[in-house]
């Protein structure tokens, strides 16, 4: 009978109050390149083994901007991204459910999967932190199959995350380097790749598909590099029972998203990438995100594998970060359960009260329907098994119109 962890028990607690503006908001954590201002002297980061928090852009600035750096000179990614986010994230604050702050873990230059590594086992135990941000790293297939293993090993420990990387640029030239990075250990020959990369990474939208197929994970996401930083403060700002695409963007004005024909929406969306657009299906346009989407939900046009035809439940955000929270909060209520002894009275009064607790999202159509049970393991005495399933409320993702012009039945002498 393994006894492999301490007994530990953690509290934390919400407002009774859910609407639009008060449900909390996520946190990120943001693992970039960077130097760090220190004693007024831009350092270069060597080692990793700090996380910083910061509340605001102004400390994110002070800690992470090159005091010395010239009007003309551009800002590093990681000081860009962390302006869009608080620029963004600061419209919020109003009514008090914003990121209260975000943490920062600095990488070397050129960082490796090893630093990433390093980085997320940094950020375990902070289980406010909900949003992982990677940048700097082109390396997809390394960080994405670390990536995964680290999201993985912290879920079995309770720590439910979502790690977003920020997408190539719109380059033609980049996405063939990147296929063919991604792609050469498929193939005998070097023409046989070239074939394959001029037939498939011709269109922006195939390239990130291609890039998604290797990925394929529901926990790991692509976002249009332009607009990364408003992205993750969208999402950490969007209500756990929302889609993020519903609520508009506040510091996004209309135009300032790129303009797409329908096609290349389409293709975008269906790869599996998450990009912002000006919606006009509404009576007054505003930006939106287009959908919330993961690398799981991409795809290649006329794709033939078999493994890669059907769309996972949770490949969209809204269904993903719906369980995950639901998942935390049956954790907090049965973590008193620890060391408790096991009577069927105590084991009763734990599955009334979570069942509670989902009728309760169920009343508020939080979610769908749900099924849950809490067994004596049969190989373990010390064991308790949570069994259930919970069904995320649908999102409407379209919108089909039918209609019939009938004749007319009466003409006007009709009348006279």
């Amino acid at each position: 009978m393994p006894i492999n962890k301490a007994p530990y028990i953690r509290y934390s607690e919400e407002t009774s109050v859910v609407d639009y503006g008060s449900s909390g908001a996520e946190v990120p954590v943001f693992i970039a390149p960077t130097g760090v201002v220190k004693n007024g002297t831009y350092t270069a980061t060597t080692t990793v083994d700090t996380v910083y928090l910061v509340p605001n852009f102004r400390e994110a600035k002070a800690l992470f901007d090159d005091p010395n750096r010239s009007e003309e000179a551009d800002p590093t990614e990681l000081v860009t991204v962390l302006s869009n986010f608080f620029e963004e994230n600061s419209y919020y604050y109003g009514d008090e459910f914003g990121s209260a702050y975000a943490y920062v873990v600095p990488l070397p230059n050129n960082p490796t999967v090893a630093h990433l590594t390093t980085a997320l086992e940094l950020i375990t135990k902070k289980r406010e932190v909900q949003v992982i941000s990677v940048l700097g790293i082109t390396n997809f297939t390394g960080v994405a199959t670390e990536l995964a293993t680290e999201l993985k090993s912290q879920a079995d420990e309770g720590f439910f995350r979502i790690a977003y990387l920020k997408a190539p640029a719109n380059v033609e030239a980049t996405y063939k380097d990147i296929v063919k990075t991604l792609y050469s250990g498929d193939y005998e020959s070097t023409d046989d790749l070239n074939t394959f990369v001029n037939t498939n990474a011709n269109t922006y939208a195939k390239a990130i598909a291609l890039i998604n197929k290797k990925i394929n994970n529901p926990r790991i996401c692509l976002v249009e590099p332009k607009f990364y930083g408003y992205h993750i403060a969208k999402i950490c700002n969007t209500p756990y029972y929302l889609e993020c695409g519903y609520l508009p963007y506040y510091s996004i004005d209309v135009g300032e998203f790129e303009e797409l024909s329908i096609s290349e929406r389409d293709a975008r969306c269906m790869a599996g990438l998450i990009f912002g657009e000006d919606d006009y299906t509404l009576s007054e346009v505003v930006p939106r995100m287009c959908l919330g989407v993961s690398s799981a939900f991409g795809r290649t046009p006329n794709s033939t594998d078999e493994e890669y035809k059907t769309r996972t439940v949770d490949s969209l955000l809204h269904a993903r970060r719906n369980v995950d929270h639901q998942i935390r909060e049956i954790y907090k209520i049965i973590a008193p359960q620890l060391k408790r002894n096991e009577t069927s009275v105590t084991l009763r009064y734990v599955q009334d009260e979570v069942m509670s607790y989902l009728d309760s999202e169920l009343d508020a159509g939080n979610i769908m329907q749900y099924s849950f049970s809490v067994q004596e393991s049969s190989y373990n005495p010390y064991c308790l098994l949570v069994v259930g399933q919970i069904v995320p409320v649908n999102s409407t993702l379209a919108i089909e119109f039918k209609n019939t012009i009938g004749s007319p039945y009466a003409i006007a002498t009709d009348y006279i």
